[in-house]
């Protein structure tokens, strides 16, 4: 069955009375969930083709419970036309919710099932950080137009209107490399930027101008593995930068 179907049997669940209960499936980034329930307490399965180890297949099933409501907000979105439709193979949004009563069963390194009862500590800010989560992913995937859908919305947005100005930057950049710098220099807070994918892009984009200690600053402040090798590769040219310094001061003396 497609991701569009079950989006579609989403729906219909979310829109059922309170004493009914449905079930749906979501299969993407390799791992396959089964949520069963109604808000707010729900079940969930998950399973791999490659083994994971226990407590990261418990990880993966308490991402799972979370599925529901990632999908309403994916609907609000879809409802205020700031997205057309929902990712299906795009890794979990960055949204806050509880577990209460969570049980485990079942957890061997390839599947596992838990319950709980889901609280969505968020309400105030989830929906912002599901909308970046896709402008985000839309910047990955060069789909730059839907990103403009979005930026009016989130720059308006605190807890994500940094990383929103960042965005406005990351497009100008591609068109007018001043006028790109110049929003930078008077919108973009590096230390209140939530989302490594960002900084790492930045970074990038500062490393190719030759701005290489400015671009050294805020790929330090990013964790991933993308930006630890940006970052060997920075002090790399910084170091190369300095040698041949060094060589063309030697001809003075």
């Amino acid at each position: 069955m497609s991701y569009k179907i079950h989006f579609f049997m989403l729906v219909s669940f979310l829109s059922l009375p309170a004493m009914a209960n449905s079930q749906v499936s979501w299969t993407f980034a390799g791992n396959h969930y089964q949520v069963n329930g109604t808000a707010p307490g729900y079940s969930a399965t998950v399973t791999r083709e490659k083994p994971l180890t226990h407590n990261q297949m418990k990880s993966l099933c308490r991402k799972g419970l979370g599925l529901p409501l990632r999908n309403k907000y994916e609907l609000i979105l879809i409802d205020q036309q700031l997205i057309n439709e929902p990712f299906s193979d795009w890794p979990m949004t960055d949204l806050k919710y509880d577990l209460n009563k969570i049980k485990y069963d079942d957890v061997t390194k390839l599947t596992a099932s838990c319950s709980a009862i889901v609280i969505d500590s968020g309400k105030a800010t989830n929906l912002a950080t599901t909308g970046l989560s896709y402008a985000v992913a839309y910047y990955t995937t060069k789909q730059y137009a839907k990103i403009k859908q979005l930026l009016p919305f989130l720059i308006k947005e605190p807890i994500v209107s940094i990383d929103a100005a960042a965005l406005i930057t990351l497009l100008l950049q591609s068109q007018d490399s001043q006028k790109a710098e110049a929003y930078f220099d008077k919108y973009v807070e590096i230390e209140n930027i939530r989302t490594d994918n960002i900084k790492f892009w930045l970074a990038q984009w500062k490393m190719q101008l030759g701005k290489l200690e400015v671009s050294k600053t805020i790929v330090q402040q990013c964790n991933t593995s993308n930006c630890q090798q940006l970052l060997f590769e920075i002090d790399s040219a910084i170091d190369a930068n300095a040698q041949k310094t060094a060589g063309d001061l030697s001809s003075y003396f």
